[in-house]
């Protein structure tokens, strides 16, 4: 867990609560180089979402800018973006 990445992303508004939900799952499942590796089925699970809202969620924080999503053969994992997190908080 990446609790510095946790506090910036509870101590920032968002114009979608289901973005900070979403975040702050991902901050919480994140390693220290602020990658979630977790599937997106779990996500949507632990944020008592459907998959449907799940993608939409998803693809509004990339083109928002909070996450990258990496794909390779065999997952996705999603790279969060602390500055843009936090230059967010500071609005």
């Amino acid at each position: 867990m990446s609790m510095q990445l946790l506090q910036a992303v509870m101590s920032t508004q968002f114009d979608n609560p289901k973005y900070k939900l979403m975040l702050a799952q991902m901050a919480h499942e994140a390693d220290d180089n602020n990658t979630c590796h977790t599937a997106i089925g779990d996500i949507a699970k632990q944020c008592c979402l459907n998959l449907g809202k799940t993608f939409q969620c998803i693809q509004g924080l990339e083109q928002a800018g909070y996450i990258k999503i990496e794909k390779n053969i065999r997952d996705v994992c999603f790279k969060l973006n602390p500055a843009r997190i936090s230059e967010k908080g500071a609005h």
